[in-house]
C-alpha cells in the first residue's frame, strides 16, 4: 500500500509519467487518453472502445494501431483456440503500471489535485483484489510456460493463452471465460486452468465451473484429451481437494510458485 500511496502523491515521479510519454509522443491526446481510460476499466473489444471513447467504429482501428505498434503500450488477443485474425479479438493494456494509472490516477486527477488522496486510496482498496486477479493471471500463465519446459505437466503444449467464447444458453448468459488454456494441436491434448486471487480458500464449486465451462469450448470436441488446473492463492478447502483427486484435477498455490523459483528460474 506504501508503494500505491507514492504513486498518488503529486509529487511523487510516477504521478504523471504516461501523461508525459503520451503527450510527448502524440499530440490528440486527448482521445488516446479515453481510450486508455475505457480499456482499464475492462471495456475490450474495438466497437466497445470506439462507442465508450465517443469515436466512429471506422476510425477505431487507426487510434489501436498506433497504441499498439508506435506506442507499445496495448496487445490485442485472440482465444487460444482461434488463428491471429480472428474476429473475436480484444484488447489489453500490456504494462501494469499503464493500467493502473489509467484506471485509478488519471480517472481522479481532479480529486488527487486538491488533496482528497484517501478517497482515492479508498476506491482502489475495494477493488485491489479484482484489478490484481488480471496480473495474477499472467505471472500464473508464466509459471505453467516454466513447468512446461521442465516436463512437469501431463503433456507438452506449444501454445497457451485466454479463452472465451459464446454459447447457446439462456439469454444474457451465453458467454464464458477461462483463464488460461494450454494445448498441443499435434496430441490434442488441452489444459483448461482457472486462478483465484482471493483470500478464502478455492472450494470445489471452482473445480465444477471450469469443467462445466470447458464443454463450451470448439476445440476437437470429442477427440481432445482434457486436463485441469486451479491455481489459487489461498490454497483449497478439503472438498476442493477431495474433488481434485478424484476428477485427476492439479492444483497450485504460492507455495508451488516459490518452488519453481527456487529450482528452474
Amino acid at each position: 500500500m506504501a508503494n500505491i500511496q507514492r504513486m498518488l502523491s503529486r509529487t511523487g515521479i510516477l504521478y504523471n509519467e504516461p501523461e508525459i510519454l503520451i503527450k510527448t509522443e502524440i499530440s490528440d491526446s486527448y482521445s488516446y487518453f479515453n481510450i486508455l481510460k475505457n480499456i482499464s476499466k475492462g471495456v475490450s473489444r474495438s466497437s466497445e472502445i470506439a462507442a465508450s471513447s465517443g469515436l466512429k467504429t471506422t476510425s477505431i482501428d487507426y487510434y489501436l494501431n498506433v497504441l499498439i505498434n508506435d506506442m507499445d503500450i496495448l496487445k490485442k488477443e485472440v482465444p487460444v483456440t482461434e488463428q491471429e485474425k480472428s474476429k473475436k479479438s480484444i484488447y489489453l493494456i500490456k504494462d501494469n503500471f499503464f493500467r493502473f494509472w489509467f484506471r485509478y490516477i488519471y480517472p481522479n486527477y481532479s480529486e488527487l489535485e486538491i488533496g482528497n488522496t484517501s478517497r482515492v486510496m479508498e476506491k482502489i482498496t475495494a477493488e485491489l483484489n479484482t484489478f490484481t486477479g488480471r496480473s495474477f493471471e499472467d505471472i500464473a500463465q508464466q509459471f505453467l510456460i516454466e513447468l512446461n519446459r521442465s516436463n512437469k505437466l501431463p503433456f507438452v503444449f506449444g501454445k497457451i493463452g485466454r479463452q472465451w467464447g459464446r454459447f447457446r444458453g439462456e439469454k444474457g448468459k451465453n458467454t464464458y471465460e477461462i483463464d488460461i488454456v494450454a494445448l498441443n494441436e499435434n496430441t490434442k491434448d488441452i489444459l483448461f486452468c482457472e486462478c483465484k486471487w482471493e483470500n478464502k480458500k478455492t472450494d470445489a464449486g471452482v473445480l465444477e465451473g471450469l469443467q462445466k465451462k470447458s464443454g463450451f469450448v470448439n476445440w476437437y470436441t470429442g477427440e481432445r484429451n482434457e486436463y485441469f488446473a486451479v491455481i489459487s492463492k489461498a490454497g483449497f478447502t478439503r472438498r476442493a481437494e477431495k474433488f481434485a483427486d478424484q476428477e485427476g484435477f492439479l492444483l497450485f498455490d504460492l507455495g508451488d510458485f516459490e518452488n519453481i523459483a527456487d529450482t528452474d528460474f
